[in-house]
């Protein structure tokens, strides 16, 4: 993960610095997309976009339940590269049974964000060849969507990734 920080507003004549710390040992995220018409998004929480869809974006731990995590969405434009968050939550290292749970089961990763997320993929170990999609999405369910408001059949599952 990268930090940015910049301390302090610039004067006239002061030189802009940006320090950036690059955090190395930021754990592997799933991340969980949705293309989702981009009329059908309401524009308070995104501004009218020019593309056609938007994406419906979910991070989450990778790592199983016990070890902490923040999960996080977002509708993503890609025509501009806005982002609005639309929930962050955050599960402490010794909260097994939290709202954000991560377990595994082999390849199987099962995800439970209480009342928001609920996916079931597979995600096959680090450096392992295989055919098609590295991860597949065997089951996924957001509410985000409808508390939205955004009508059934403007929306589709488009995928999942190993992200950093």
């Amino acid at each position: 993960m990268t930090r940015i920080e910049r301390p302090g507003v610039p004067r006239a004549g002061d030189l802009l610095t940006t320090k950036v710390r690059i955090d190395r040992a930021a754990p592997a995220r799933l991340a969980l997309r949705w293309e989702v018409a981009a009329a059908a998004v309401p524009e308070a929480t995104l501004a009218r976009s020019p593309a056609r869809y938007i994406t419906l974006e979910w991070t989450v731990p990778l790592e199983p339940a016990g070890r902490g995590g923040e999960a996080r969405a977002e509708l993503v434009d890609p025509s501009t590269g806005a982002r609005a968050v639309l929930a962050v939550v955050t599960a402490s290292r010794d909260d097994l049974a939290g709202p954000v749970r991560c377990t595994s089961d082999g390849d199987l990763r099962h995800i439970e964000i209480d009342g928001l997320l609920t996916a079931t993929l597979r995600v096959p170990p680090p450096g392992a060849e295989s055919p098609g999609p590295a991860v597949q999405v065997l089951y996924a369910r957001t509410s985000l969507l409808g508390q939205l408001e955004i009508p059934g059949g403007r929306y589709e599952l488009i995928g999942a990734a190993v992200v950093t």
